[in-house]
């Protein structure tokens, strides 16, 4: 589930701090960010970079 986020918080992939984004579980993206990685063909170098900021995201941990 992404929520959109207001005010400055620091992206997960470019490291910047944004005004605007979405968050998924912990990390946030700013929309720059996520419009770049959507974008992004899996044979461009990129991708593996985008694969990398993104295993910065932690999942929640489900307890029983």
């Amino acid at each position: 589930m992404a929520i959109t986020a207001t005010g400055a918080k620091v992206c997960i992939v470019c490291e910047d701090a944004k005004e605007t984004g979405i968050y998924l579980y912990n990390g946030f993206i700013c929309e720059e960010c996520e419009r770049s990685m959507i974008e992004t063909d899996t044979s461009d170098p990129k991708y593996q970079f985008y694969l990398k900021q993104l295993r910065k995201i932690q999942l929640p941990v489900q307890t029983q």
